[in-house]
Formats: structure tokens, sequence, C-alpha cells
């Protein structure tokens, strides 16, 4: 695998002084840097590469970077080593992708310094520093703490002044009306930069020694629609990224009185799609890990808007698969939309397809390990459960702690309580300074089952709370669903303890929303709390989850916004420090907004 590092001290944290220099090598070289058409096309050809072959992209990059100081060619490969991280889960190299991207981010800003104050291209590099900008917010987030929540919402905030600044003035100057029209939140600092001359955004980090009287823009229509595409799509991954962050976080971060809008977000980033650029494929894979990787894992209802994205999933996918038809990621999307579609065995074709094709050997092959073994346990496969999780771990991952404990149920499941135990024990050595909240969970579990023993039932009731916590059950067929409720069943009843049972209880109620029988979904839940706190006094996230639950059932069964409203009130205030508080705060924000929207559609 190439140098996730590969990006020298020269090309990037001096790139304010590096014109001049790679174009004297390049004279001598007999080799001329890149005008900005030829840059443009080169970025584009990197984005789709890099959906083929990762490592070919960020060689195809570097290569740029070598023939010229061009923001774009930075831009290029600072979004390359953004998404590889994500996709590897890898902390080393996220931490290397936020330097790269803070050193793209200032080299966009120097660059703009030399370039006219007339030209399209000045305001467009603003456009990608602000997006470096956000895509640093965004691995911020991925820490899923307090602090990591905070900074994240600080750069996100920096990152509104920033495009909302440069949408309203350039809008000011384009002779077309626009396609999208965002809502904007003005604060008193917009108010006064209104009162400012247009052109003043172009003087902005202007040259020292460059003439100070303002120079007339010439936009052409190309130029409108390109830098049009740069700011919506920063713009739509911003709303989609506000739209999620529970309202706690961005109180803590200065943020209260903005709101996420992810419909217009949605918007802005199929408008992207317009475009032959490198934004298009950067729009594409937005927008199909925002519908069939993120919707799904904060949902624990489906609105219309959902059910929606999906078919709008499958037009984004065609799109990604004319622009890269042997892309590895658009099979692993592939499989993801079958899967959200019930269609379990395409999607496990898909997968296999994905691993067996990608050059992406490491990551593709874990998420697909993944998504494989949460199917496989649905349908009541524990073997091969076993041998995809196995895989993961052998492979090497950063939630040592996280597949240990997996592995350690599924052993323990299948009957083998002496090694079950040893995986437990190390389970709970994988400590590190920096840790995951889901890493520190799986490390108090493994605690708990060495200290309490390993159980068929225990181990079993573990099983079916991986399940509901991975959201399968939403996507479970009839038959399946089936399975799972009679397995919950006898968790229950064969239970000895109160952590067991109330696992098996979780289970049993969300098979039976999920099959269509409300009442006896809501007697189990209202089961579990009745077991009262004390009795989950370590557990308490399955206590939120009960009371998200009647939430949903209260919206959509008993038709009572007010209800629903009081019980996601109790899951948000009554409990803290509990594990997967992140995400629970998210899908309670969710929850929330439509409860909300019930309510006032029942007063009309």
């Amino acid at each position: 695998m190439a140098d996730e590092k590969g990006v020298s001290s020269d090309s990037v944290n001096h790139s304010g002084s590096l014109e001049c220099t790679e174009t004297t090598k390049l004279s001598e070289a007999g080799q001329s840097p890149m005008s900005y058409e030829e840059e443009e096309s080169y970025a584009r050809d990197g984005m789709i590469t890099f959906l083929t072959d990762p490592d070919v992209a960020m060689e195809h990059f570097r290569e740029g970077m070598r023939r010229g100081a061009s923001p774009l060619i930075h831009y290029g490969y600072s979004f390359v080593m953004f998404v590889r991280s994500m996709l590897s889960f890898n902390e080393t190299q996220q931490d290397e992708a936020y330097r790269v991207l803070e050193a793209a981010a200032t080299h966009c800003h120097q660059y703009r310094k030399g370039i006219p104050k007339g030209s399209g291209r000045r305001i467009y590099y603003k456009v990608m520093q602000s997006d470096c900008e956000l895509f640093q917010a965004f691995l911020h987030f991925t820490k899923e703490t307090m602090t990591g929540y905070i900074k994240g919402g600080l750069g996100i905030r920096k990152a509104w002044k920033s495009y909302s600044k440069t949408y309203k003035k350039c809008e000011k100057l384009f002779t077309s009306p626009p396609p999208i029209n965002p809502p904007f939140t003005d604060t008193e600092d917009d108010i006064a930069e209104d009162s400012e001359p247009i052109k003043s955004l172009l003087s902005e980090d202007s040259d020292p020694c460059s003439p100070t009287g303002l120079v007339d823009l010439e936009l052409t229509p190309s130029d409108e629609n390109r830098i049009r595409r740069a700011v919506y799509a920063g713009y739509g991954t911003f709303h989609l990224m506000l739209s999620l962050i529970p309202q706690k976080f961005l109180k803590l971060a200065n943020l209260l009185g903005f709101q996420g809008d992810r419909r217009f977000a949605l918007e802005c980033l199929h408008y992207g799609l317009t475009g032959v650029d490198m934004r298009e494929p950067i729009a594409a894979i937005n927008l199909l890990w925002f519908q069939t990787l993120l919707v799904p894992y904060i949902s624990m209802s489906q609105s219309p808007e959902d059910s929606n994205q999906l078919e709008e999933s499958k037009s984004v996918l065609s799109h990604l698969t004319a622009v890269s038809p042997n892309s590895p990621l658009a099979k692993y999307f592939s499989g993801r939309i079958a899967l959200l579609s019930r269609d379990v065995d395409t999607a496990m074709q898909e997968y296999q397809l994905c691993r067996d094709g990608s050059f992406f050997p490491r990551e593709m092959l874990q998420i697909t390990c993944q998504e494989k073994a949460y199917i496989a346990m649905a349908r009541n496969d524990y073997e091969l459960a076993l041998k995809e999780i196995g895989t993961i771990l052998e492979t090497g991952t950063k939630f040592q702690s996280t597949y240990m404990y997996l592995l350690g149920l599924l052993t323990g499941y299948l009957s083998d309580a002496r090694e079950a135990l040893k995986l437990f024990e190390n389970g709970a050595k994988q400590g590190t300074r920096r840790q995951h909240p889901i890493e520190k969970f799986s490390m108090r579990r493994c605690s708990y089952y060495t200290k309490q023993g390993v159980t068929y039932v225990g181990m079993h009731a573990a099983l079916l709370e991986q399940l509901y916590i991975s959201n399968a059950y939403l996507f479970c067929t009839p038959v399946t669903l089936a399975i799972n409720l009679e397995n919950a069943q006898s968790c229950v009843a064969s239970a000895t303890d109160p952590l067991a049972r109330c696992l098996g209880l979780l289970t049993q109620g969300s098979v039976l929303k999920h099959m269509g029988c409300p009442n006896e979904a809501e007697e189990s839940f209202n089961a579990i709390l009745s077991s009262g706190v004390k009795a989950l006094k370590n557990e308490k996230h399955i206590l939120v989850c009960a009371n998200i639950e009647l939430s949903v059932l209260a919206r959509i069964h008993r038709k009572d916004a007010n209800l629903s409203i009081g019980y996601l009130h109790t899951a948000r205030d009554k409990f803290s420090d509990y594990d997967y508080d992140g995400r629970l705060q998210l899908i309670i924000n969710r929850e929330l907004t439509l409860a909300k929207k019930f309510r006032r559609q029942s007063k009309v």
C-alpha cells in the first residue's frame, strides 16, 4: 500500500513559496506547468482513478503537485486522503489526513494572493479552503467525544461564515438567478458585512503590493456554474453535518440558532452532479454515504423522505457507475442499496464482488466483512459471522476490543466458553490513550463477562443487542424477523440476570415493531422501564433506547406527538454518562424533529 504520508514537507508545509521553486524546476526539466483547464481535467481524472485504485490516484496527485503548486491538485490529494482515512477507521491515517487538509487549506489561502482580483478562480480557491476546513471538522466528529464535538462545531461555524459570505456576495455579481435558495441565518456580523462593497470579497488577503482599487469581475457563465457548484457542495455537506449534531453540542460550540436543513443539503449535492469536473464524483460519494450509511445508522423509524432517498440513491449510483464502471466503492454502495431494499442475497453478492475486485485491499475487506457478518447473524448463520469477524481481526483494526468482544460472543454462543473467556480477557486489555466510545463499551463488556462467566443465554442476548445497535432489524425480511423474534423470546424466557432479560426484551420489542405489532412492542419496552435504573445502572443506554422506541410508537401508532416528545425529553434529559451517547443523541435529535413536525401538521 502506498505511503500515507507521501507528500513531502516542501509540497505541503511550505506551500506559500512553492510556486516559484516548482516552476523553475519544471523549466529546467523542459516541462511546463499545467494551465488551469489542464488542472481541472487532471484533478477530475485523479478523482475517477481514486474510485478504482487509491494508490494510483494518490501518486497521480503527487505527480500533479510536482508539476505545479495548484490548490486544485492539493485539494484533490487532501480529499483522497480524507476519504481513505474514513474508510480505514485508522486513527493514524485520520490524523495524517487532518494535517494534509490543514496544509491544503493554508495553500489555498496563500495561493489566492497571487491571483488577480477580477478572477473567478480567486473565489473558487476560497471555497476549496472552506471545504478543507469543513472536512477537518468532520474528522473531529469521528472521535465521538465531547472535545471532538466542540472542536468540530467550531470548525463548521468557521466554514459557515466563509460559505455564507462567499455565496451572498457572488450571487449579487452573477447574471443568472440561483438554482437553489439557501436558508441563511443572518447575524449582526453578516448584516454589517453586507453593507461593505460587494467586491471586497476579492480584496481579502490580497497582496500588499497589489493595487488597492476595485477591479471589475469578469465571470463567464462557466465560471458562475463552477463556483456555484463549489459553494453548494460545501453548503450541502455543511448542512448535512449540522442537521445531525445534537443540540447540546451545538450550544457548547456557540452555534445556537443555526439549524441544519437536510432537504437543502441534498438539493445542493444533487446540483453538484450536474457538472463535469472533480466535484461530480465527490458529490456522488457524499450523497451515497449519507443516504445508504448515515441515515440508516441513526434511524429508529422510517420517514417518507427516507423512502424517497432510496430511489434517489439508485439514481446517484447509476451516475457513479457511469463515471467509474469498475469502482469497488460503487459495488459496495450497490450492496448497501440492495440491503436497504431487503434483497439480502444480492447484497451479499455485491459485497463479495467488491472484495474480490477491490484495490482497497484492507479497507474494503474489513467493511464488507462487517456487513456480511451482521447479515449472517440476522440469519442465524453464526459460523459465517465468526469467520468474517475473525478476518477483520487478522487484518488489523483500530477497534481491537470491539471485534474481540464480538468474536468472544460468537465463540461463547457456539459452545466454546473457555476460548470465549480468553477473548474477553484480551479484549479488556486493549485500551489506548485516545479511546473511541465504542471501544470503551466493548472493554467494559469484556470485563463484565470475564467476571460473570460465559452462558449460552448471555452470549445470545448480547449478540441480539449487536444486531439491534446496527439497526439490522429495520431491513430484515419477514422470515428473518420471525427467526429473530423466536430468538428474543427464548432469551427473555431463559434469562436469569437483568441484563440478558432486558436485552431480550429490547430485541423482542424492536422486532415486533417492525412486524407491525405495536401494542406487543410497547409491552416489551415498558417491561424494560419497569426494571428500573438500579437493575441497569451500568447499562443505561438500554433505558434510553426503550424511551426512544416508545416515542416512535407514540408518534406513529398512537398519533400522539406530545407523548412522543415527552419520551424523547426523558431520554435526553434524565440519563447521562451512558454507552453510545453520541449516536443516541443523534437519534433523539432526529426523532424530535420528526415529532415536532408531526405536531405542527396535526394542528393544521
